[in-house]
């Protein structure tokens, strides 16, 4: 029940003083457009972190590396011509981080060396010494394979994966009831991944907020389509679908569909890395036949040379005979010349280091 402040004892009085003066400064605060007061350093805090001018109230470790890494991060894509530092600002970076964390180990490994382009292509198996040819094993069209070549190579077999995946996107983004305007963007825009040519696609779609579509599509579209493939989005198709949501009523989250939708998309990506490989391991391939040949003559000179500059430790290598060793997989060729030659050449160093002992003392 309401009573006079007169009525008040001396506590309660002063409550209603600190109240009002607190409101005041509210609406201060207000009309100078700031949201928070300002939290200065105690006098008797040895320590006190200040981010963009606001005192941190709590140790949020988290967010000091994302605004430590972040800068540094944002150059070093920049210097590749990867991002620039308009398009970095343009990227929903809390629903990357999220989806990451939920994605398989496996696709957690995977993901940052495919989109930094270290990775088991042709181009990097030849700079590794693993492979003479640095070409694709799917097509005859690219004589130096990259990363970016894996979802574009012209092959059947790289085709048809490619429009499986198209379409079973679309089929996910139906089922989770995602704004048709996305839908209809999203579907079309990852096709130029393929068909370049096409360029940022017009939608004819009628949304319901027409400027924060249009918002969202030109974020996406400094961040390209290979952006989108990899996982970087707009926080716009976010903030569109939150409010999508609204409209029909659902309780589903926004952010948990942002951190499906980027996991769906790096998906299809290493789907269609699995088809590469899966082409490039096969005995039919032209490519594989290539490569064992010449793993199959490394395996040869290195018995030619038998137990020379190999440590007496790794003599175990050497105790089965040439045949039985040729007669393995592949994969097992690789493992047997990798390990033989790695050995060799570390003794072989650790002998001209002694030898220059001596010959120093002599």
């Amino acid at each position: 029940m309401h009573r006079p402040f007169s009525q008040l004892d001396w506590w309660e009085q002063r409550n209603v003083e600190v109240d009002s003066k607190a409101q005041s400064y509210r609406r201060l605060l207000e009309s100078t457009g700031r949201s928070a007061a300002s939290n200065p350093r105690f006098f008797h805090e040895p320590v006190s972190l200040f981010i963009d001018g606001v005192k941190s109230s709590k140790l949020d470790q988290a967010h000091i590396m994302e605004l430590v890494s972040l800068p540094a991060f944002g150059t070093y894509w920049s210097s590749k011509d990867r991002l620039s530092k308009q398009s970095i600002c343009e990227v929903d970076w809390m629903s990357p981080a999220r989806a990451m964390k939920a994605l398989p180990a496996n696709l957690q490994r995977w993901t940052p060396k495919h989109i930094s382009g270290m990775t088991g292509v042709g181009k990097f198996l030849a700079i590794w010494n693993r492979s003479a040819k640095s070409s694709c094993p799917r097509c005859s069209f690219c004589p130096v394979e990259d990363h970016l070549h894996v979802p574009r190579c012209s092959a059947p077999t790289a085709a048809a994966e490619w429009s499986k995946r198209h379409l079973a996107f679309r089929t996910w983004m139906q089922t989770q009831q995602t704004a048709p305007e996305i839908e209809a963007f999203l579907f079309v825009y990852l096709k130029t991944v393929r068909q370049p040519s096409l360029g940022v696609p017009t939608v004819r779609a009628w949304s319901r907020h027409p400027h924060l579509f249009q918002s969202a599509i030109s974020s996406q579209a400094t961040l390209g389509a290979q952006g989108l493939l990899e996982g970087l989005v707009s926080p716009n198709w976010r903030h569109l679908q939150a409010l999508h949501f609204s409209y029909i009523g659902s309780k589903k989250s926004a952010n948990l569909w942002a951190c499906r939708l980027i996991q769906q998309l790096i998906r299809i990506g290493h789907y269609m890395w699995k088809d590469r490989n899966r082409l490039a391991h096969s005995e039919d391939s032209s490519w594989y036949t290539a490569r064992k040949r010449e793993i199959d003559i490394g395996i040869r000179e290195q018995f030619a040379m038998g137990l020379m500059d190999i440590p007496p430790r790794s003599h175990y290598l050497f105790r089965d005979s040439r045949e039985t060793v040729l007669n393995k997989s592949l994969e097992d060729h690789q493992h047997w010349l990798r390990l033989v030659s790695h050995e060799r050449a570390i003794n072989r160093r650790s002998l001209a280091r002694q030898r220059q002992m001596i010959f120093d003392l002599a």
